[in-house]
């Protein structure tokens, strides 16, 4: 799976964005995006132009409903040894 990462910009803020790119699933949405600042900010596409859309939808609505998110997150981040 390719990667590839950009920044997404919205209200003077930017964000990183990373973009995947699978070419085995013929068909169906080849690109996934998601904002590794932003937990469960995540969208696909059927083009790098359509996933790039997708995420800055996705980044405005996260963040218009960030403060009930915060309240209700039970999140923990580790690292594990394999």
């Amino acid at each position: 799976m390719k990667k590839a990462q950009n920044r997404v910009a919205g209200n003077g803020k930017s964000y990183p964005v990373v973009i995947e790119y699978d070419p085995r699933e013929p068909g169906l949405r080849k690109y996934a995006a998601f904002v590794p600042n932003l937990p469960g900010c995540q969208t696909d596409g059927r083009s790098r132009d359509e996933v790039i859309e997708n995420i800055k939808d996705a980044i405005k609505l996260y963040l218009s409903a960030e403060p009930m998110i915060r309240s209700r997150r039970r999140a923990e981040r580790l690292t594990v040894r394999v």
